[in-house]
């Protein structure tokens, strides 16, 4: 149970790069200058950020050596670690955000964000499930902190898909204040 849970970790850390970086291709699209979403769609990727590096912290908390263990001792760049779970291969999932228009992109962000989250939920939720009632009630404090870290990531991952809600609403909003395509306004000038 804990390689699965690793396993499923390890892969929502590799789809929120994806993510995160698919939040930068839209952030800088023409459309974020005209709806004015570009401080939604920032919070929106820091917040997954910040998830995706809670997520690596639960990671630890289950056992997992710690890939940055000598950063703290570096010299010079090249001893800083490389990031961990990266995702390889991107440039098909760059070129889809960039394609697709803007609601949808943004629509298909959240979408990737809830079904990620969602595999997160039920397989962390079933190895604490194990954990506590098939192996035995852990340490309070190994559970304490293993909650406080969970629902960390949560709530970040949450407020992140939340940011990119609030910017699709910011879009229908000024649809309905000013009826014109981004691409309509911007030959206009």
């Amino acid at each position: 149970m804990k390689e699965q849970v690793e396993r499923t970790l390890v892969e929502a850390r590799k789809t929120f790069d994806i993510v995160l970086q698919q939040i930068d291709v839209v952030r800088n699209k023409k459309q974020t200058k005209y709806y004015g979403t570009g401080r939604e769609l920032s919070i929106a990727y820091t917040e997954l950020q910040i998830g995706r590096m809670w997520l690596g912290e639960i990671l630890g908390e289950i056992g997992r050596n710690n890939p940055y263990a000598g950063t703290n001792d570096a010299k010079k760049p090249s001893d800083i670690a490389p990031a961990a779970d990266k995702a390889n291969d991107v440039e098909e999932y760059l070129k889809a955000a960039n394609d697709l228009p803007y609601i949808e992109s943004i629509g298909g962000l959240r979408k990737t964000i809830d079904a990620t989250l969602a595999d997160v939920e039920r397989t962390y939720l079933n190895y604490t499930y194990d954990k506590e009632y098939k192996e035995g009630i852990v340490e309070y404090i190994d559970r304490v902190n293993e909650t406080i870290n969970y629902d960390s990531t949560i709530k970040h991952i949450k407020t992140s898909r939340m940011c990119l809600g609030l910017a699709m609403g910011i879009i229908r909003d000024k649809a309905i204040e000013f009826p014109v395509t981004p691409d309509e306004a911007y030959k206009k000038e």
